[in-house]
């Protein structure tokens, strides 16, 4: 069995940019967002309460509310 491609970054980033605000994405796009950040900046930035906490989903998955993303990114913004 052949196994998926990944994603680019600029397509993660593009379906960030065209999803609904209920929608979720994966640390992957997180990472990115905040610009390349490693999964511990992630995890020690949300115990900071600088990023979204996310929701854990099956297995060892988390996911980030696009909506929460977009009003975090936001506030960094201004």
């Amino acid at each position: 069995m052949k196994q998926q491609e990944q994603k680019s970054n600029n397509e993660l980033l593009s379906e960030f940019a065209c999803a609904c605000n209920d929608a979720r994405v994966g640390l992957r796009t997180v990472k990115l967002l905040y610009g390349g950040i490693s999964r511990s900046s992630v995890e020690r930035a949300v115990v900071a309460g600088e990023i979204p906490a996310p929701e854990k989903r099956t297995g060892n998955t988390n996911t980030w509310n696009v909506g929460e993303l977009r009003a975090n990114l936001r506030k960094e913004a201004a």
